[in-house]
């Protein structure tokens, strides 16, 4: 996730179509399912993020009320 948020897309790109390839059972249309996988890796990516967001202000005592 750290790793691909520094690249450009050229890179992420190569990464999500090999991702695609390996899962290709699941879709035959690659480009379908590589468009879906970055999709769903941002969703990921935003929950972890929101989750940690969450616990850091519930640790620090932080009232949102």
């Amino acid at each position: 996730m750290t790793y691909l948020s520094h690249q450009d897309g050229e890179h992420t790109g190569r990464a999500s179509r090999e991702l695609a390839e390996h899962l290709r059972f699941l879709d035959n249309d690659i480009n379908d399912l590589n468009g879906k996988l970055r999709r769903a890796a941002h969703i990921v990516v935003f929950a972890v993020f929101t989750f940690l967001l969450g616990l850091t202000l519930k640790i620090s005592g932080v009232s949102l009320e």
